[in-house]
């Protein structure tokens, strides 16, 4: 409860509605995904290293918005609002699912190697293994971006904020040579083969 909370709520159609967590233990999060199960918005991602009105979609390419469907983050949960032109957090009596992750410590990081290390600031956990990591590319290749942890990520999903472009996922598991190969979580599509991603998976 400490690291990770779901919860299930309807919107009511206002602009700030309070979702509070159901767990015996207060929780801020810094990661909600919210999804509509009863409805047909798109899945939104909200963290507090870009800002809780900052919204992404998994299922989409789409650049980075700022439309304010999530309003804060709070003490145990978060608030919703209703936006005009998409009803992804709050639409009146649709029900929703959120998954809630807390990231708890801030950090800076220039860790790298290679000679062309990207400087990165975001939020981690390094007890539950979980970062949000923000940086800006500098279309060098070979370059490396810190991510906190501490230790080899076994997992990780790049997406640009300023560009209408996918989302690309590294996993240790998707093959026998997981630096060179790479999924899409906004398609359907099987693990591709490009070695243009990955170099650095430490």
């Amino acid at each position: 409860e400490l690291y990770f909370q779901a919860k299930l709520y309807t919107g009511d159609g206002t602009n700030g509605q309070a979702i509070t967590f159901d767990g015996s233990e207060n929780m801020q999060p810094d990661w909600v995904w919210i999804k509509s199960r009863s409805g047909t918005a798109y899945h939104e991602l909200h963290d507090s290293v870009r800002g809780a009105s900052k919204r992404l979609f998994s299922n989409d390419t789409a650049a980075e918005s700022d439309v304010g469907t999530v309003s804060s983050f709070d003490s145990n949960g978060f608030t919703v609002s209703r936006n005009s032109s998409y009803d992804g957090t709050n639409q009146n009596s649709i029900n929703f699912a959120s998954w809630n992750w807390k990231a708890e410590t801030a950090f800076s990081n220039s860790a790298g190697s290679n000679g062309a290390t990207i400087a990165s600031t975001g939020r981690v956990n390094t007890t539950a293994g979980f970062s949000i990591v923000s940086y800006t590319g500098n279309g060098t290749a070979g370059a490396t971006v810190g991510h906190g942890l501490g230790a080899v990520p076994q997992m990780y999903w790049v997406k640009s904020r300023s560009l209408g472009d996918g989302w690309r996922i590294y996993h240790d598991k998707v093959s026998s040579n997981p630096e060179t190969d790479y999924l899409v979580l906004n398609n359907s599509n099987a693990a591709a083969d490009y070695d243009g991603y990955w170099n650095d998976t430490a």
